[in-house]
């Protein structure tokens, strides 16, 4: 996995025009007014494309039709090929999505048939003739179906009555029940169902946990209008607990209080390391830990031990390797945690704090597999080599969310795991969205 101090998977900012989320099945793509079609000269012998109808309508989970015109010039462009792109959610009628190749007839003309899905919506199509294209949206109405909205799963008690109604579906989930939408940050809990905006003017956000500053609790550290702010929240308190006003605008949250600007290394408001070229910060158990790189070397330190010296010098962790956090490293398909090597053949990997330990699940020579502390725990058979992880043995593929081997939900279009809990009470949770099914 490719990830850099500025997007660290799970770890690092989330600045507002990015999408780092993962994405399912089911997002909408905008309304486009009208039909498109650009002039120009293609190999097919296509010059105008475009689709008959600006604008398509469709019934929920039915079919619908459309066609297209292909022009060269002012004459119809016969036998001339045209491929078709769908966005998520519409479907060809044997329920595949991808791109499909069609050839215009003496008229030059494609007809389509599509299946509509189970959600209310405008869903765009895109035909293509070389470098000429035209686009059209589909109106889908009528839908029957519940769309889900942004839950919480907890994976002890399989509970996932939580829900935020208020929460855009569109919005981005940062973990830890933040979500990130047109420049505000959203919360929400058991206690605060429907979810709530706790900061607007929002231009970078991470969240994670921490039993810091008092509060055993779920965090969010953001750039608020140029100021970075903390959040906190929990089942019986939540709210603004800090400013950093020494921190510049510039830097970059790096989960868990810290922050680099440049090669300066804040924890909190206060500078504690300098020549920093990397870093990634995480819960680690009753402190915030960071892995960080100084002159070429890895090293692990804490809060609660201070900044003068580490708890852990990782010598043999390649300088070129990328932090995953919780002192696991990567590199060029080598897993290690702190100064070991745990595995080789990784292409896909993850690290996270589950209740009392660092885990990393990996993909291991096409299998997924879970460690613990650097030693193998767990090896998750029935989770697709292709599938997407998300932290605490959650996986998104094509829309299904698995915790570990066991299939959760289905028709998911977006999800984050974390570790949450308060109180002393820990587990594995995972906040998503659903779409309805026909």
């Amino acid at each position: 996995m490719n990830n850099e101090i500025n997007g660290n998977v799970g770890g690092a900012a989330f600045p507002i025009k990015r999408r780092t989320i993962v994405k399912g099945v089911g997002w909408s793509i905008p309304v486009i007014a009208a039909s498109a079609a650009m002039p120009l000269a293609s190999a097919s012998g296509i010059t105008t494309l475009s689709f008959t109808a600006a604008v398509y309508a469709a019934s929920a989970c039915g079919t619908m039709t459309a066609t297209i015109q292909a022009m060269n010039g002012a004459s119809p462009s016969a036998n001339a090929a045209v491929t078709v792109s769908l966005p998520d959610g519409l479907m060809w009628p044997d329920g595949t999505t991808g791109p499909k190749s069609f050839t215009t007839d003496s008229a030059g003309q494609v007809s389509l048939t599509l299946k509509a899905p189970a959600n209310n919506g405008t869903y765009a199509i895109i035909a293509a003739a070389g470098a000429t294209t035209a686009t059209a949206s589909v109106t889908v109405t009528g839908s029957t179906t519940t769309t889900y909205v942004w839950q919480n799963y907890n994976n002890t008690t399989s509970d996932r009555s939580t829900t935020y109604a208020n929460i855009p579906a569109s919005a981005t989930p940062l973990g830890n029940n933040f979500f990130l939408a047109d420049g505000a940050v959203w919360w929400g809990n058991s206690t605060n169902k429907g979810g709530k905006i706790v900061a607007s003017g929002v231009t970078q956000a991470v969240a994670f946990h921490s039993d810091s500053n008092g509060h055993d609790a779920d965090w969010v550290t953001m750039l608020v209008n140029g100021t970075w702010t903390s959040f906190y929240g929990t089942t019986g308190s939540n709210g603004t607990y800090a400013t950093y006003p020494a921190v510049p605008a510039t830097a970059t949250a790096l989960q868990n209080f810290y922050f680099l600007d440049g090669t300066t290394l804040y924890y909190g408001n206060t500078p504690v390391l300098s020549n920093v070229t990397d870093a990634f910060g995480s819960y680690g158990g009753n402190a915030d830990y960071l892995d960080v790189l100084i002159n070429g070397v890895w090293y692990t330190y804490n809060n609660q031990n201070g900044f003068t010296n580490p708890l852990y010098t990782n010598s043999v962790v390649p300088a070129g390797a990328t932090p995953l956090g919780n002192q696991y490293f990567l590199d060029a398909g080598t897993l290690y945690f702190r100064n070991a090597l745990v595995t080789t053949g990784v292409t896909q990997a993850v690290a996270f704090r589950s209740p009392n330990n660092n885990y990393a699940d990996a993909l291991v020579n096409g299998v997924w597999k879970s460690y613990r502390d650097g030693s193998l725990s767990e090896t998750y058979a029935t989770v697709p080599a292709g599938a997407t992880p998300l932290k605490n043995h959650y996986f998104l593929n094509n829309g299904t969310l698995s915790y570990k081997n066991t299939v959760v939900a289905s028709g998911v279009t977006s999800a984050q795991g974390y570790y949450g809990g308060d109180q002393g009470s820990h587990a594995d949770f995972v906040n998503f969205n659903q779409t309805g099914t026909c």
